[in-house]
């Protein structure tokens, strides 16, 4: 294996045409300790302006942000994740960036530091008729379950086909239908089963935060996950981990077929695509055929 000093290490992060931030994990609050040059032009901040603060600077007053959430769950349980956030650089400006953060941990295993990836992506989250800063945040999130909205789901779904297509390797759907979940709003009420449906978007969602996984609510009784890349029997053997995790919930349902509980099924399709796939159509379609009575 090639080993580089640290100079040349230095060097490489120094250069990375993404910017790139560490942050102390052992100290209150997770002061950033590093940022790279690509950072400072991305947030129009100087490093000694960033050292010793959160990185949350960065999000301003705009704080009630689903992926903030999420990024603050995955901080909490010392696990890395992928987000989207509107970040806002020292002159007042908004710029969206996707941000990679993964936990580092010292020779005995200990967290020790989180260091976050930071990818301006504002030229992509736009449409024709509208910049993205000034899109409604409901086309992004989904209001009932907190996760990505279908059309947002979507269109990362097509970016990473995209890329999957260049690079020849496998993507993974997988949806989540919850059973039944109509007749527990007519027994419950609308409210009820928004409920349901938050607390298994929670679930599914922590179950799947890796910084590849793609989360949304696919329609009003089904998540998505998209998990690439992932071995296909090793997937296979986690969703229904997760299947039994939902049932473990033991949600009480009166007119639920079998046992009285809330459950859900999967349907789980992998693809590597070929020149012929030009979007993830064949994708979706096996996935929402293996889904048990479709």
């Amino acid at each position: 294996m090639l080993q580089l000093s640290g100079t040349v290490m230095a060097l490489m992060i120094d250069g990375a045409p993404e910017g790139i931030l560490v942050c102390d994990a052992r100290q209150p609050d997770h002061p950033v300790v590093y940022a790279n040059p690509a950072f400072e032009r991305f947030s129009g901040y100087s490093s000694g302006e960033l050292l010793g603060r959160n990185p949350r600077l960065l999000h301003g007053a705009d704080t009630d942000q689903e992926g903030s959430r999420r990024l603050r769950d995955c901080i909490a349980s010392g696990e890395g994740g992928r987000v989207t956030l509107r970040n806002y650089r020292k002159d007042g400006s908004m710029r969206w960036a996707e941000i990679q953060v993964q936990p580092l941990r010292d020779e005995g295993g200990a967290l020790s530091h989180f260091v976050a990836y930071y990818r301006d992506v504002s030229d992509r989250i736009k449409s024709p008729e509208r910049p993205a800063e000034q899109q409604p945040a409901s086309g992004r999130e989904d209001r009932v379950s907190g996760l990505l909205s279908r059309s947002w789901f979507e269109e990362l779904m097509a970016r990473d086909w995209a890329t999957a297509r260049r690079e020849e390797r496998p993507l993974t759907l997988v949806l989540f239908h919850i059973e039944s979940l109509d007749r527990y709003a007519e027994t419950f009420g609308p409210g009820a089963a928004d409920a349901v449906v938050r607390r298994i978007a929670r679930l599914i969602s922590l179950s799947f935060r890796r910084g590849v996984d793609v989360v949304g609510r696919w329609d009003a009784a089904c998540v998505a996950v998209l998990a690439g890349p992932v071995i296909p029997e090793g997937i296979a053997a986690y969703v229904q981990t997760v299947v039994q995790r939902v049932a473990d919930l033991r949600i009480h349902h009166p007119h639920a077929v079998g046992p009285k509980f809330i459950t859900v099924s999967a349907g789980v399709a992998t693809r590597v695509p070929t020149r012929d796939d030009t979007d993830s159509g064949p994708l979706v379609r096996e996935a929402e055929a293996a889904l048990p009575g479709r």
